[in-house]
């Protein structure tokens, strides 16, 4: 019931949305949305789907900006501020004229736009703020965090966390980070373009990318200025970046004792599974779905143990 809650009072062009909903015998409550011809976004940058050609770097830009912009309506548009908490290509889906729609509100909470935090992790690995990690609390901030990672995708092609040259498995930001210090930002591009891009335009999302995906939270911008920034609206609307990402290496092992008694304290943690969307645009809903990311989690928690 808390997604049909919260799609119910939201009415922008770049969400999804809701035609009808109903209750099944055994009492599953089913939401009917528009039906998007050409799914997710995941399915076009990740996926080998027969028919996807790769997607061209006009549309790239422009469904990074109808995500921003869907994004901003819950953040400041709406009556009060919505935290979707799952914000992943696999949420974004696409109509008939590649037109971003977010989608999937079953972790959204609507809050109070004094940013006031949700408790408990609730969301995706490799989109989570590591302040979510870290306190179990999402706020817009955090959201802004993963729409800075999924912009980064956007541009690279690549999933959340990327195999480098070593071998290594890094987090997207980290990743893209380093190479926009070096200056190999057409190392960043993904290939798939075949060069094919508008050079101002990588440059500008990618560095709207890593803003966002700031690992302070106090560093990222707010996504109006965000979206001034990425149409060229306002050039002073972000700070010049760090050549090298910003790590803190005591405040990462100061991280793990935290991260691990949410996990020990709370008895429910969001899913991390993404339901199903099918042909007909219909999507069952079990009425409390079980803990299914904890596993997950303390994999999290070993892979930080690794490196601290």
């Amino acid at each position: 019931m808390a997604e049909l809650t919260v799609i119910t009072q939201l009415k922008h062009h770049n969400l999804v949305e809701l035609l009808r909903w109903s209750c099944g015998n055994s009492g599953e409550l089913y939401l009917v949305y528009d039906y998007m011809e050409n799914d997710s976004l995941d399915s076009h940058l990740f996926g080998q789907e027969p028919g996807h050609q790769p997607l061209t770097w006009e549309i790239r830009f422009r469904i990074a900006n109808d995500l921003g912009s869907g994004l901003l309506y819950l953040h400041g548009g709406c009556t009060e501020c919505v935290l979707h908490r799952d914000i992943k290509p696999a949420n974004v889906l696409l109509d008939s004229r590649f037109r971003a729609k977010l989608s999937d509100f079953g972790l959204a909470r609507v809050v109070g736009h004094d940013d006031r935090s949700q408790s408990l992790i609730y969301g995706s690995e490799g989109y989570l703020a590591p302040e979510v990690l870290e306190t179990g609390k999402s706020t817009k901030s955090s959201n802004d965090f993963s729409f800075g990672v999924v912009a980064l995708q956007i541009v690279s092609g690549k999933s959340a966390y990327v195999i480098n040259n070593s071998a290594q498995r890094r987090h997207i930001v980290e990743w893209a980070w380093g190479l926009y210090g070096e200056g190999h930002v057409e190392a960043v591009v993904d290939p798939k373009l075949n060069g094919v891009f508008v050079e101002e335009q990588v440059c500008r999302l990618l560095e709207v990318g890593l803003h966002c995906a700031h690992p302070d939270p106090s560093r990222r911008p707010r996504m109006k200025d965000a979206m001034d920034a990425l149409n060229f609206r306002d050039p002073l609307a972000l700070a010049p970046l760090p050549l090298q990402y910003p790590t803190n290496r005591s405040s990462q092992a100061g991280l793990l004792p935290s991260l691990s008694r949410i996990l020990e304290e709370s008895p429910t943690v969001s899913s991390l599974q993404q339901p199903v969307l099918s042909s007909s645009g219909v999507v069952p809903l079990p009425h409390d779905q079980p803990v299914a990311s904890i596993a997950r989690a303390r994999a999290a928690v070993s892979r930080l143990h690794r490196t601290v």
